[in-house]
């Protein structure tokens, strides 16, 4: 439970720091930055919530996914811009380059994007100095997958961690920062999707996630 409480308590103690400051008078217009930066606290733990809440309940779940085609491309670009806030806020730079030859998939978009969102939101937090984060596709056409990288520049994962990194509730992280279960969400969403992920990674220079799904049988049309 104190996943949850935690950063709950931290957004109630900043809420009632900027409900002072508004009620002063006259308004401390000086204060803004202070209330900026506050506000900032607040929108990164207020998503840490809703992120543990949404892959509780992504973890409970066993039912059938709804496959449909999709465009990876407008998937992978839909998840950054949810993400594109924090990584500005942390100094990360975000570099694209999407295979203009990969096919529609089959996929349930809004489950797919869930793991796209835990795998980058870890990859955010791996750089807390900053960094560059870089997602790209290529089209394997004669096995039919489509790969995407996700690559980060941060801190790196040890080896015997790396071993462990899907496994449910099991984190390198300070128990304040999370449960452990976004990357084991985000192995299962690809699995159902009959899809592979792997991860490389070296100790201080980055960690790189690599992901094949199937493309849609109905067709060849491409993906935006």
């Amino acid at each position: 439970a104190h996943e949850i409480n935690n950063p709950l308590t931290s957004v109630l103690t900043f809420a009632k720091l900027v409900m002072r400051i508004f009620q002063q008078e006259p308004f401390p217009a000086h204060r803004l930055p202070e209330i900026f930066e506050y506000i900032t606290f607040l929108d990164t733990e207020a998503t840490r919530c809703a992120n543990l809440a949404r892959n509780l309940l992504d973890f409970s779940r066993h039912g059938d996914i709804e496959i449909k085609p999709n465009s990876i491309h407008e998937l992978l670009d839909k998840t950054l811009e949810v993400m594109r806030h924090r990584a500005e806020l942390d100094q990360i730079g975000i570099r694209t380059h999407f295979d203009p030859d990969v096919p529609l998939l089959s996929c349930d978009f809004k489950r797919l994007q869930q793991a796209f969102v835990n795998i980058i939101w870890n990859a955010i937090e791996a750089m807390p100095q900053g960094g560059l984060l870089s997602v790209s596709t290529h089209f394997e056409a004669e096995r039919g997958l489509v790969t995407i990288e996700i690559k980060d520049t941060g801190v790196g994962i040890p080896q015997d961690d790396l071993e462990r990194i899907f496994e449910p509730f099991y984190t390198t992280k300070a128990d304040t920062k999370g449960v452990g279960l976004g990357l084991s969400v985000a192995y299962g969403i690809i699995r159902q999707h009959k899809g592979g992920i792997r991860v490389r990674s070296e100790v201080g220079k980055g960690t790189n996630f690599i992901l094949q799904l199937p493309v849609a049988k109905c067709g060849s049309e491409v993906a935006d």
